[in-house]
């Protein structure tokens, strides 16, 4: 059925383009440059998609929220040198969770003006798969995670699109 609408979106030209517009998130402390076709998501969304305990701060989606683009605080007190313990703590939880999960990357990305944890990985759902690029970053009294993801059938279409949100991941003040 994703793969269907995937296509049908393809066809309408409604697959995203390399345009992207800088949106500020989590009470404007990290900027996120949004992919065009992923719409800012109502509450309601929010907690039908994720539930109250998951619920994210921020999420932006596509019409049949196949791709999303996520933004949450976790109340970890985290500066940029805990990064790498934090990397650690999370694959190992997802591997516990997921355990035929597909690793991409785990690591700590120190290209930019500072540090951030990177997680990219295929996390089995139902009868497929979904894309999970999560970018962590610190911030102080807390967690930042900025999280993209597509469904199997989606991904290819919103691969581009997605990497470059999670790379534009900055601090509102740099």
């Amino acid at each position: 059925m994703l793969a269907r609408l995937a296509l049908l979106a393809l066809a309408l030209g409604v697959l995203p383009t390399a345009a992207q517009t800088p949106t500020p998130v989590l009470d404007g402390r990290l900027v996120v440059e949004v992919p065009e076709g992923l719409d800012r998501l109502t509450e309601a969304q929010l907690l039908a998609k994720y539930g109250a305990a998951r619920k994210p701060a921020d999420g932006f989606g596509d019409a049949i929220l196949a791709v999303t683009v996520t933004a949450t605080a976790m109340a970890l007190p985290t500066d940029d040198a805990d990064l790498g313990q934090v990397v650690a703590a999370f694959r190992q939880q997802l591997g516990a969770t997921y355990a035929d999960a597909e690793w991409l990357r785990a690591e700590v990305d120190r290209s930019g003006d500072r540090p951030v944890g990177v997680l990219d990985v295929w996390l089995p759902v139902g009868s497929g798969r979904v894309r999970n690029v999560m970018v962590l970053v610190a911030l102080g009294d807390a967690l930042g995670v900025v999280a993209a993801n597509a469904s199997e059938a989606a991904e290819p279409g919103w691969r581009e699109a997605l990497e470059a949100a999670v790379a534009s991941v900055r601090h509102a003040d740099a």
